[in-house]
């Protein structure tokens, strides 16, 4: 296997070195002497070029050319073809030259996009609490709203005491003397009739005329029919226990 080490300043010269391989293995089968009987086909010429790091071959790194004949004919030069290898060398790196003298101002280059909006920042603290302000002086009174609907008949109430004995008939006349001078007795006078059991109901009173706020509604009367309730004809007195008006 050759080896060859050339040392370049550009890259530009590896066409030249590829071509002195190829010709060096071209040159490995010519000989002196008359022309002697055709031979087999020729091999064709594959040729692989890798990046040198910088190193023992290349102290400031270059380009490694491998070269051998494409034995298996697949147009790759495989590891076990290399019969040549030459490195072309970056040179090394000259002397800094002066600073050339400033160049003319270049046109304002155009305006460039926009950035993404930036994140949203952090909540601030919360401010202090405001004092409070002074009471309103309070409204004047609505008009009273309209009557509501009539609730509900209310739970029928217990029913009131017993009424008391009516007072007692008046008496007979006295009988005829008798005789002997002592008249019978007469029969006795008949028992009054039992006095009426009073009732009471309580329901509740809606907001409106009666009571402003709502309230309590009790009928007070006599069992006339005695039939244990209290009939809107036996209703003898009506009152209205109010809930008191709260101003704001």
């Amino acid at each position: 296997m050759n080896t060859y080490l050339f040392q370049s300043h550009a890259t530009k010269h590896l066409a030249c070195i590829t071509a002195t391989i190829s010709a060096a293995l071209l040159m490995t089968a010519c000989g002196g002497g008359g022309d002697g009987a055709a031979g087999a086909a020729g091999r064709s010429v594959a040729i692989r070029t890798t990046v040198e790091v910088a190193g023992a071959n290349c102290a400031t790194g270059g380009s490694k050319i491998e070269a051998g004949a494409d034995a298996n004919g697949n147009a790759t030069l495989e590891t076990t073809e290399v019969t040549s290898t030459a490195y072309v060398c970056n040179g090394v790196a000259g002397v800094q030259g002066a600073t050339g003298a400033t160049g003319a101002v270049g046109a304002t280059g155009a305006t460039g996009a926009v950035g993404a909006t930036g994140a949203v920042g952090a909540t601030g603290a919360v401010g202090a609490v405001g004092a409070v302000g002074a009471v309103g002086a309070v409204g004047a009174t609505g008009a009273t709203g309209a009557a509501g609907a009539t609730g509900a008949t209310g739970a029928v109430g217990a029913t009131g005491a017993v009424g008391a004995t009516g007072a007692t008939g008046a008496a007979g006349a006295p009988g005829e003397n008798g005789t002997n001078g002592i008249g019978t007795q007469g029969p006795a006078g008949s028992n009054g009739t039992n006095g009426l059991t009073s009732l009471i109901v309580l329901t509740p009173e809606p907001n409106g005329i009666n009571c402003q706020q709502g309230g309590t509604k009790i009928q007070v009367g006599l069992d006339d029919n005695n039939n244990g309730t209290l009939q809107a004809l036996e209703v003898d007195q009506t009152a209205y226990i109010c809930r008191p008006i709260v101003i704001d």
